[in-house]
């Protein structure tokens, strides 16, 4: 039962994780007109990390570790998915754009790559 809910811990602070994750990026979606929704993106920030940081007081001892695992582990989730989704993109950049093409141009691309006249 202890395994169980030390599990939970380390999800509700993946959880968190997220919502803090995403009230931080609420200052770069509001950037064009923070000037009018600063308090939005404020409130938010101070909401989520309160919360983070009420849960760490709140939680014993035992299920802070695993609480702290779960926002660790996503702050090192996060940038590592970003960057290795940017990576593969920039990989896959020239299959990409030939599956934009339009079906005749496909057609006329491979024509062109058997007829080198």
């Amino acid at each position: 039962m202890i395994f169980i809910l030390k599990v939970l811990c380390f999800l509700l602070g993946l959880c968190v994780a997220v919502q803090v994750v995403g009230a931080l990026m609420s200052l770069i979606d509001f950037w064009s007109c923070l000037r009018r929704h600063w308090p939005l993106a404020v409130r938010a920030i101070v909401v989520w990390c309160g919360l983070a940081l009420v849960l760490t007081a709140i939680l014993g001892d035992s299920y802070r570790i695993p609480y702290l695992w779960g926002i660790g582990a996503y702050f090192v989730f996060y940038p590592l998915s970003f960057f290795g989704g940017q990576l593969l993109i920039v990989r896959n950049r020239r299959l990409i754009n030939e599956d934009q093409l339009p079906v005749e141009a496909k057609f006329h691309a491979d024509e062109s790559r058997f007829n080198k006249n």
